[in-house]
């Protein structure tokens, strides 16, 4: 014999939804060696920023610090020849357009640097794209 199955409106349980992973990204670089790495698609600061120091080292990159950790957003990272410490770089992060992110990125090393010779190093878009 088949038993209906009765479900009630007080039975249904409503689900939430799960909010949107964060995307993290971040930029280490090597200013003597002038090596970099980039991350994107981490779910935490954290997570970016180690990746982005393993793949500036992997890619021979000597003493990589974090210049510029993102959040769904694109960042870039400007230095000249002259610049001898992360001090004298230039970073931006929070843009959606690249043509912006490296534009303030470069502004901001020729502020601090002052040489004229600020160029983009690298650029990442949190999201990988």
């Amino acid at each position: 014999m088949i038993r209906p199955l009765l479900i009630s409106a007080q039975s249904l349980t409503a689900v939430p939804e799960l909010a949107a992973a964060e995307s993290c990204g971040a930029i280490a670089y090597g200013i003597k060696s002038n090596k970099y790495g980039r991350s994107w698609k981490y779910g935490s600061r954290a997570g970016a920023e180690k990746a982005a120091i393993d793949f500036c080292k992997a890619a021979g990159g000597r003493n990589c610090q974090v210049g510029v950790w993102l959040e769904d957003s694109r960042g870039t990272l400007a230095a000249s020849e002259m610049s001898k410490s992360m001090n004298q770089t230039g970073v931006s992060w929070g843009f959606s357009s690249a043509a912006a992110s490296h534009a303030r990125a470069v502004a901001e090393c020729e502020a601090r640097d002052g040489a004229g010779t600020c160029r983009v190093i690298a650029s990442v878009c949190s999201n990988g794209q």
